[in-house]
């Protein structure tokens, strides 16, 4: 409210003032008393009204009351203050970064040039997938070794299988004439084994010397009945002499030439898949895939030279560095591929923390401006500062389903130090600031709610201690409490026009 003063009445303050800046104190004293008292009265007046405006607000003279309709709409939410844990935390800034353990650099296992270049910068591709395709001569060379070498593994292989068969085959005649039998029985026997020159040699020898043990034992039998000489006897024993020495020295040499044969065979064999062995493992050191060697006979010979650049893990494509036709070699890095299923954050600790921060503690992250907040644990702190900062690093691994964690952004990392008990707690967001004090929104009557001011204890993002101005029962509005704070403001903006 403002005061008017007479014209004629400001003229004499004027010269009262005028005249005790001279020091004539008698004007003071002779001064209107009407015009001092109607001052000193509205000065009086203004300065209650101050201190009753002051007072009226210490006690919550100021209330806020919603219509119906604003009170459906502002879905006010009541609560009480009660027991709760706070969260003492140290904050510090943090980095968001690729898990270094899941991210693949991808280089050409052999000099080449690049026929087809499927991955695109950005695309999610799978283990195993195919990102580009190289003509390598030195690869063509490795597969038509592979190839040369299969063949002659396929070989060893057959000649080993027809040896073992032969082997088997002998041992079986073998058997068959150990039983003595007659060589028209042992012919018929073993008519259906196959071993080659050697089963001739064999029957041969055996047919020989049954033949002469008959005709010595028919001598034998003829001198003792005396028809025939000593001489046709001696002649008769030592033909078959002869002949059984001939038969024992061809069994003896069949014997040992079969089993002789197919260790050859075992060593040729084991020989040719040794070097197979050796030519498909170059070939994975240049990058075949096991799929890939299985085909490699039914490859287009103007495609014996290529080969697949494949993802060794499950990931998007960060960095792509060739375009069709490029030359490449072992040392250029082609693809970074990245799984940003799980990121790090790295975060330093000054020194003066240090010991209260551990590995296992509780770790809260966020990043300003984002929708994005996580949780985890400090996995690592580096035993060793780092010498220009003299901080040690720390690291938290947070899952990225979504992908919502970019390697690249800054954020909050808040440690949980430790939990407090509070014996009256509310939720952060019902305490805000009016009038360069903290107050919080107490329901008096239904809705009708009054800014109740309060001494705030320990505090963390989520939850606030109250040490004064609430007790347990009162009701509180602890979620969307802003509506209230709004139209407090636009009260005091009224009052202040």
């Amino acid at each position: 409210m403002k005061t008017r003063i007479p014209l004629g009445m400001a003229a004499v303050m004027g010269l009262a003032l005028l005249l005790v800046g001279c020091g004539k104190g008698e004007h003071v004293e002779n001064a209107p008393r009407g015009g001092h008292k109607e001052q000193a009265g509205e000065a009086g007046h203004e300065g209650h009204a101050g201190e009753a405006g002051h007072e009226g607000e210490e006690e919550g003279g100021d209330h806020v009351a919603l219509s119906p309709e604003a009170a459906a709409e502002a879905k006010l939410e009541i609560g009480s203050p009660g027991p709760g844990k706070i969260e003492i935390s140290l904050e510090l800034p943090g980095e968001v970064i690729a898990d270094p353990d899941q991210v693949a650099h991808i280089t050409p296992k052999a000099a080449g040039t690049a026929r087809e270049v499927k991955a695109v910068l950005g695309s999610r591709v799978k283990a195993g997938e195919v990102l580009a395709v190289i003509e390598s001569p030195e690869l063509g060379e490795a597969k038509i070794g592979y190839l040369e070498a299969l063949r002659a593994r396929d070989l060893a292989s057959f000649d080993h299988d027809r040896q073992s068969t032969v082997s088997g085959n002998t041992k079986t005649m073998l058997g068959v004439l150990a039983k003595e039998p007659s060589p028209e029985a042992a012919r018929e026997e073993t008519a259906g084994l196959a071993i080659g020159e050697d089963k001739g040699r064999l029957l041969t020898a055996y047919s020989n010397h049954r033949l002469a043990k008959r005709n010595r034992d028919r001598e034998e039998d003829l001198f003792r009945r005396k028809i025939n000489s000593e001489a046709e006897l001696l002649t008769a024993r030592n033909a078959f002499d002869a002949a059984a020495a001939e038969y024992a020295s061809v069994r003896e040499s069949v014997e040992f030439a079969h089993v002789a044969r197919l260790l050859d065979a075992q060593r040729a064999l084991r020989a040719a898949e040794a070097n197979l062995q050796n030519r498909e493992r170059r070939l994975h050191l240049l990058g075949v895939a096991e799929s890939e060697v299985e085909g490699l006979g039914k490859e287009p010979d103007d495609r014996i030279a290529w080969y697949s650049l494949r993802s060794p893990i499950e990931g998007i494509v960060v960095e792509k560095h060739c375009v069709l036709g490029e030359s490449v070699d072992t040392s250029t890095r082609v693809f970074v591929v990245t799984d940003l299923s799980r990121v790090q954050v790295r975060f330093q600790v000054p020194p003066a923390d240090l010991p209260r921060v551990r590995p296992g503690q509780k770790v809260r992250v966020r990043v300003d401006g984002l929708d994005a907040s996580g949780e985890g644990r400090v996995d690592y702190l580096s035993p060793v500062a780092e010498e220009r900062t003299r901080m040690a690093e720390g690291r938290v691994f947070l899952p990225n389903p979504d992908g919502k964690w970019r390697p690249g952004l800054f954020g909050a990392v808040r440690i949980v130090l430790e939990e407090a008990e509070a014996k009256a707690a509310l939720p952060a967001e019902a305490v805000f600031r009016h009038e360069g004090r903290e107050v919080v929104f107490v329901e008096e009557e239904e809705r009708k709610y009054e800014p109740r001011p309060v001494r705030i204890g320990r505090r963390d993002p989520a939850t606030v201690e109250v040490l004064e101005g609430v007790k347990p029962g009162d009701k509180v509005v602890v979620k969307n409490g802003f509506v209230l704070k709004a139209e407090l403001g636009k009260e005091a903006g009224g009052h202040d026009h």
